[in-house]
């Protein structure tokens, strides 16, 4: 008895402290890109996504520590998967962002939602992949970023 309730404290305690760790280094690389955005590309509505991405990360924090995993694990998705469609709109496909759809699937995989939860959850990903792809395909972006 005593040890399935040590072993279900642990995993949520693991599973609290890697969701947290993701949502930090959120944190930490959306500042960064949020500088670039706006000071550097001058992409405003770029930063302001990333921005609401770091208030959520903070507030997907604050969820975790109140144990609503779920809860937090959506926003957080949710809001990253936007922010991903928005710069991919942005600056185009050939600068990778339509892979964070494949990262955050795997993302889904590892949360504590129900099977057929993550299974809806990795359909839309994919899907937004595709639509996002396609959208972009042939298309010009309004920002035309140089590559070396």
């Amino acid at each position: 008895m005593e040890s399935s309730k040590l072993k279900e404290t642990y995993e949520k305690q693991k599973y609290q402290s890697q969701a947290n760790l993701v949502y930090v280094n959120t944190i930490i690389i959306g500042a960064i890109l949020v500088f670039i955005y706006f000071f550097i590309l001058k992409t405003y509505s770029i930063a302001v996504a990333n921005i609401v991405l770091l208030a959520v990360s903070y507030i997907s924090i604050r969820l975790n520590r109140k144990e609503q995993y779920a809860l937090s694990s959506l926003i957080f998705i949710t809001t990253v998967a936007f922010t991903a469609f928005l710069q991919i709109h942005e600056f185009g496909l050939r600068t990778g962002f339509q892979y964070f759809y494949l990262n955050l699937s795997g993302l889904v995989m590892f949360t504590n939602w129900k099977p057929w939860q993550k299974a809806a959850g990795t359909m839309l990903l994919v899907s937004s992949f595709v639509l996002s792809f396609q959208l972009n395909y042939q298309a010009t972006p309004p920002v035309e970023l140089s590559y070396f």
